[in-house]
Parts: C-alpha cells; structure tokens; sequence
C-alpha cells in the first residue's frame, strides 16, 4: 500500500511516483539474472541473442521509467543537482563515442569538432547525460542509413552551443514549435520509429531546471 498523502500533495501525483519507483525497481531485480544468463549460454547463439533483446528492451524501459520520475521531480521542483566541474568538450565526445555501435549498424557517417581543445564548467553530469543522450538519441532515430550526424561545440557572443545536426526528412514548421512538448511526435514519421514522445520534452524540462536561480 501507499502511505497518506501529505496535505497540499496530489493523490494521484504521489501515487504516480511510487508506482514508478516500483517498476523501476522490479526492472532492475530482472536485469541482474538476465545478465547472469547471458554469460552461462554464450554457447547457445540463439538464446544468448533472445536474452540480449530482452535485456535491451528492458533497459529502455527502465530509462523511460527513469524519465517519468524526473520529470515529476521537475514538475515538483525536487529535482536534486550534484553540480561539479566538468569538461564540456571531453564530456560530450564521450557520449557521442558511445553511439559509434549505431553508427556503424544504420552506415551513419559521424563527425564531431571543437573550436576549443577543453572548457571546464560547473553542471551536473548526469542531468546534461541524459539531455545529450536524449538529443542524440533522436539524431539516429531519424537519419536515413547513410545520411550524417555532426557535432559542434563553439562559442557566439559569450556563450558556449553545442550544436547536434543530421541528414533527413527534417520537420515542417508549424511543427517546430511543438517539439519540446510532451508527447508529441511528428505522425509521418512515426512509421520509422517506436517511441513516447517525451525525450525533448525531458531534455527542455531539464535544462530549464538548470537555468533557474
């Protein structure tokens, strides 16, 4: 069960967020035999491949999970930072090495530059994580099989931009403005893609968080 809500709390907003937990938590009791399987039939292909979708299935799930308590975090100004010193440039060409697998399966040609070699400054890495993970996870949702993904840190009138582009069908404009909304998603490209329509509106919600005094 659920403990009473606290006076000024929604029920179902509570409610919301424990449920989540839940799942996320079950989620990972499951991950940790999938992991343990895979490694005792990497003799047996077959299985070993059927539990390696799994696994990936599940882990977007918990991601997605993960996603919908930050976002009641936001909502609800409990949102945690754990702000540090970071390496902007080293930072970001680390997440984008790690898409390199995908690029490699769609034949998507990558490029990633700096106008400057490092630049420290205080964020919290794991919120800019997932807002980059977010970003460039939607550059490889829609670019074609060889179409290009490029990445660009520079700085304009005092301010650093990092700068994600690819090759596509791109979107029209009386759709731009809708991007960062929750669960929205362009229909004539649904075909492509599975999704829920919520990873820019996270990344908007995040940053926006970071901003505020």
């Amino acid at each position: 069960g659920f403990a009473p809500a606290k006076p000024g709390t929604s029920p179902v907003k509570l409610n919301f967020y424990h449920i989540s937990h839940e799942i996320r938590t079950h989620l990972t009791l499951i991950l940790g035999p999938i992991d343990t399987l895979i490694d005792a039939l990497r003799e047996d292909p077959s299985a070993s491949r059927q539990l390696q979708h799994v696994k990936n299935h599940s882990n977007r799930l918990l991601r997605l999970v993960s996603e919908l308590m930050d976002f009641r975090r936001i909502e609800s100004k409990k949102l945690e930072l754990k702000v540090t010193h970071l390496n902007i440039v080293a930072f970001v060409g680390e997440i984008f090495d790690s898409f390199e697998d995908a690029a490699q399966a769609l034949r998507i040609q990558t490029s990633f530059k700096s106008q400057v070699p490092a630049l420290k400054l205080y964020a919290d890495p794991q919120q800019m994580e997932k807002v980059l993970f977010n970003l460039l996870t939607n550059a490889f949702k829609f670019t074609p099989e060889q179409g290009c993904i490029d990445v660009c840190i520079f700085e304009q009138s005092s301010q650093l931009l990092i700068q994600i582009s690819n090759t596509g069908q791109g979107i029209a404009p009386e759709n731009m403005k809708k991007l960062f909304t929750n669960y929205f998603q362009v229909q004539e490209l649904t075909h492509q893609t599975t999704g829920y329509g919520i990873g820019l509106a996270l990344s908007k919600a995040s940053l926006n968080f970071i901003r505020e005094p």
